[in-house]
């Protein structure tokens, strides 16, 4: 059964053993496209929420991540810092990542995949240097276990360390695996879309994003990053995103939606501007210059201006911008007196183009295809265009895609 979308909710009650579980068996899901995951840590100490961001780079990230994951959301976050992000790249880069998330030794044997054997004994409880803690029932399963996973394993020992989807940790008997005779697993190449959404807390961290998109960005299509408290610039986040088609940012003034089409894969165009989604003064300055290749790639804007002066601002923009394609602006009570301006660019026609459609298309062809098989007294002038021609008609064919404007009070919608 293929799942569309799954949301887990980790409150910061949840046991650290918990919250290990679950992701070592989100590592290995094959039927969930879409992952939410809510994390709840403000009241948390820093070593649990470094223990967290460990086990989402080792779950979703890895080489070991071979889920069918394409979209990830990540939301509530409270810190993300350049402290936790050095450990959560310390474990993506590791080669043998469940030593680093357990700080065991190197085994003499690589780590294997296995099955475990119905009714095994596992050893489930352990001490900080990783000894099986005495006076703990084992754990009995009545039914086998697949992709139990090795690791630190001398290749001698009667007991093993495992990773158990679903479980965490274990030690189990050597006698009760069965190898796979392959155990290669290549990660996940899926994963191309991104969330990370901050719970807008004024005194959340976000200085550990770079160092995210650094690790992780590269097979991104899309990415959001949605926190008031962000400080990154468009460059930065399109150096680490190099295969980026849509960017959204979501800040305490501003939510910018910028599609990059044919810059995609392209930085010279951005290396000398930025955009400052968190100024609407600056804001309008920057959608109103028709040189600045970012406004040329902001398609939809919500804005929250609460002054005459950032009012008067966006609607100056307006007069000059011809590439937004969807505004939406919440305006003070005291300043209605200026939706009607707004209003009057609702239905603007813009630079964008709606595609003519394959319908219409072929209509036009078999006419044209029609008067060829006439006498030559009977053509048509029509049947001697060229490929070339036929492509400027439908390019001149085309209609303009026309601006939405929507005005709303902080109190309700009004147009």
């Amino acid at each position: 059964l293929q799942l569309e979308r799954v949301q887990l909710f980790f409150p910061s009650s949840m046991p650290a053993a918990d919250f290990v579980a679950a992701a070592s068996a989100i590592a290995i899901s094959q039927t969930v496209k879409k992952l939410e995951l809510s994390l709840i840590t403000q009241s948390l100490p820093q070593i649990t929420i470094r223990l967290w961001w460990t086990w989402l780079a080792y779950a979703l990230f890895s080489k070991r991540a071979h889920s069918s994951l394409e979209c990830i959301e990540i939301v509530k976050v409270h810190h993300v810092t350049i402290a936790d992000m050095e450990k959560f790249t310390q474990v993506l880069s590791a080669e043998h990542p469940e030593e680093k998330l357990f700080d065991s030794p190197h085994g003499e044997s690589e780590e294997k995949l296995a099955t475990l054997a119905r009714g095994a004994t596992i050893r489930w409880q352990f001490n900080y240097r990783g000894e099986p803690l005495p006076g703990f029932e084992p754990l009995l399963f009545p039914f086998s276990v697949p992709s139990v996973l090795t690791f630190s394993d001398d290749g001698v020992s009667e007991w093993v360390n495992v990773l158990i989807p679903g479980y965490g940790r274990g030690q189990v008997q050597r006698v009760n695996l069965q190898f796979r005779e392959s155990s290669e697993v290549k990660a996940n190449t899926r994963l191309k879309s991104l969330k990370i959404g901050f719970n807008n807390e004024s005194n959340s961290i976000t200085n550990g994003i770079p160092l995210l998109l650094t690790a992780v960005g590269h097979s991104l299509n899309r990415l959001t990053l949605d926190g008031r408290n962000l400080d990154i610039d468009i460059c930065t986040i399109l150096r680490s995103c190099p295969n980026l088609v849509e960017l959204s940012l979501c800040g305490a003034v501003a939510d910018v939606l910028l599609k990059f089409g044919n810059y995609c894969g392209l930085l010279q165009p951005f290396s000398e501007v930025d955009l400052d989604w968190n100024n609407v003064i600056a804001l309008s300055q920057t959608l109103s210059n028709d040189n600045n290749p970012l406004a040329k790639c902001v398609h939809h804007l919500r804005v929250r201006p609460v002054s005459d002066a950032e009012l008067n601002a966006l609607l100056d923009m307006l007069k000059q911008n011809l590439t937004l394609k969807y505004v939406e602006i919440t305006i003070p009570a005291q300043f209605q007196r200026h939706i009607e301006n707004f209003r009057k660019f609702n239905l603007q026609p813009t630079h964008h183009t709606m595609k003519l459609s394959l319908k219409s298309k072929a209509a036009f062809i078999s006419a044209v295809e029609e008067n060829q098989t006439g006498s030559y007294q009977q053509r048509s002038p029509v049947s001697e265009l060229s490929q070339e021609l036929l492509c400027k008609i439908f390019t001149f064919a085309v209609s303009p895609v026309r601006r939405q404007v929507f005005v709303r009070s902080e109190h309700a919608y009004v147009g």
